[in-house]
């Protein structure tokens, strides 16, 4: 692997390619201990990642941030802990903390630490690997490129992924035009993206797909291979690994729900096989997380087993819980058909239906952060309260589902929420209302990947009368919390929150 120091980055004025790097004899071996920084990008043109330097230009003001020691300006208070201590801040009081933190590739990140790595550390390039920006422009085909169509390229997908089935993980950082560097959590990231195919590297545009599999050379077409081919097999390597490292920890269930995303084929276990798999013996066996078979089934979305195990159930018979007080009802994943067959057995009630996790949040709550529309309808269909407050214990107190699909630009939740009634004024123990979640975060790592979706559930949420004037415990409207986290040219949510808001002027 070769590498440039930091250093020789930061005067670059336009981004070389491998051969003039190797000709100037600017690329280095990284040793074992090294700090290396892998830059993804999309490419802004077929011929030069970046001809205009604009991506070069953007990464170089932040490494100049961060070697300045002014870290504090890079960062939200909620991304900086995520970032360096490995864990999302929704598990930081839960046991998933010490699990997510043990997957990290170092210790806690300080900022003398961070500045550190940046200081003695390398880069390392494909031509030039460098980040995309917010919005620029495709030298060729004249079309804008941000963060939403990288997330659409196969092969930037697969870095990413590459990151979070490593052994050894850091939490990625998302550089934009904006003040603020974003992030998110593995667990997070899982969550957003279990059971979604189409959200996988393999279901991503690919250059050779585009061509047709074939190219000109020298005037003649030559076929060439399709590259996810070689891409499926990497992951299934990757994942396989990273499963085998995760055996005895929390992690594995959440991990396990990623085999559909990433396309990996498993032949259905056995009820047999299954208990083997997870160390259980009998149904009213637990293994060392102290998880039932039935539990564990309903956590991995694993239906068949669930089915099976419900079926030897008596009617009325009491719930297996566990040493804190949770049912398997309360460890599915957004899984309408998991839900239905508890929904079927007649033995939840509505103190199942509301109950909450370790995470001090209740289905409904789970549901709508990560867009699953019919298990929310199934929710609701069933009596759940649709303004159930996440308990005091958890990391987002008083959040609301509605809170938690417009953090997330879910806006099929939100207009679901909405029509039973949920209350577009509530607001959770910061204070924030609706309207600030939705603006809490300009760029949706997590969530709903639609570029416009973040405006269609602003408009959503002003429309069925959010006060956009309200101002949380911090003394902020949502307009102000998007100026903060997107520097002072907001665009249209800026706008559209200052035009309902009577109290704000635009000069």
């Amino acid at each position: 692997m070769k590498c440039v120091r930091v250093t020789t980055f930061m005067e670059f004025d336009v981004m070389p390619s491998y051969g003039e790097l190797l000709a100037k004899d600017l690329l280095v071996e990284p040793s074992d201990n090294a700090a290396v920084h892998l830059i993804s990008h999309e490419w802004l043109s077929r011929r030069h990642p970046d001809p205009d330097s604009n991506q070069l230009r953007q990464m170089q003001g932040v490494f100049l941030e961060i070697l300045a020691g002014r870290i504090e300006n890079l960062f939200s208070k909620d991304d900086w802990m995520t970032f360096s201590k490995g864990a999302s801040i929704g598990s930081q009081r839960s046991q998933l903390a010490a699990a997510e933190s043990a997957q990290r590739c170092s210790d806690t990140i300080t900022e003398d630490t961070f500045k550190q790595d940046f200081e003695e550390g390398l880069i390392w390039l494909d031509w030039s690997s460098i980040p995309q920006v917010l919005e620029a422009l495709h030298k060729d085909q004249k079309t804008l490129r941000d963060f939403n169509t990288y997330r659409t390229r196969a092969w930037c997908r697969l870095e990413e992924w590459a990151n979070l089935l490593s052994l050894s993980s850091k939490m990625p950082l998302v550089v934009t035009e904006a003040p603020s560097i974003a992030t998110y959590s593995s667990l997070t990231f899982v969550l957003d993206n279990a059971g979604r195919p189409e959200r996988g590297p393999c279901s991503g545009q690919l250059s050779c797909c585009s061509a047709g599999h074939s190219i000109s050379i020298a005037g003649e077409r030559k076929s060439i291979p399709c590259d996810m081919i070689s891409m499926q097999s990497v992951l299934e390597k990757l994942y396989a690994a990273k499963m085998d490292s995760l055996a005895n920890s929390l992690l594995v269930y959440s991990y396990t729900l990623l085999e559909t995303t990433i396309a990996v084929e498993r032949e259905k276990p056995t009820l047999e096989e299954f208990a083997q798999k997870w160390r259980i013996s009998g149904h009213e066996g637990r293994n060392e997380h102290d998880f039932a078979i039935l539990y564990i089934a309903a956590l991995t979305g694993n239906d068949p087993i669930v089915r099976e195990l419900l079926g030897g159930r008596r009617k009325g018979e009491p719930w297996l819980v566990d040493k804190t007080g949770l049912t398997a009802f309360h460890s599915v994943m957004g899984y309408e058909a998991t839900t239905k067959l508890f929904l079927e057995t007649g033995d939840i009630g509505k103190e199942q239906i509301d109950g909450y996790n370790t995470w001090g949040a209740a289905n409904i709550h789970m549901s709508s952060e990560y867009g699953s529309t019919e298990m929310l309808r199934l929710l609701l269909a069933n009596d759940a309260e649709v303004d159930l407050p996440k308990r005091p214990c958890s990391a987002y107190a008083g959040r609301t589902a509605l809170h938690c699909a417009a953090l997330r630009s879910q806006f099929e939740c939100c207009e679901i929420l909405i029509r039973h009634g949920a209350s577009v004024h509530a607001r959770d123990a910061r204070g924030a209302t609706v309207l600030h979640m939705a603006a809490l975060e300009p760029l949706c790592l997590v969530g709903d990947q639609d570029p416009n979706t973040k405006m269609t559930t602003l408009r959503l949420l002003l429309e069925a009368k959010a006060d956009p004037s309200v101002r949380n415990d911090g003394g902020h409207t949502a307009a102000e919390l998007l100026a903060l986290a997107s520097g002072h040219s907001a665009g249209e949510i800026w706008l559209a929150l200052c035009t309902h808001d009577p109290l704000m002027h635009i000069n």
